[in-house]
């Protein structure tokens, strides 16, 4: 399938996409920097990244 009309990944270029997980109960954040496609068909991972510091932030792009 396609993620036509997918929000902010609409059209070709590079995106930035939040996460969010949890290990031993602690919210980190991050972020994975994405690939789409001219027709929306094909995400490619190109970096991604996250605060080992639990409950705290990250900007998008941000590496230290």
């Amino acid at each position: 399938g396609t993620f036509l009309n997918a929000g902010q990944f609409q059209g070709r270029g590079e995106r930035y996409l939040g996460i969010r997980f949890i290990i031993e109960n602690d919210y980190k954040y991050g972020w994975i920097k994405l690939y789409c496609s001219t027709h929306n068909d094909t995400l490619r991972i190109i970096d991604f990244a996250y605060n080992d510091t639990e409950n705290n932030l990250i900007k998008a792009g941000q590496i230290e």
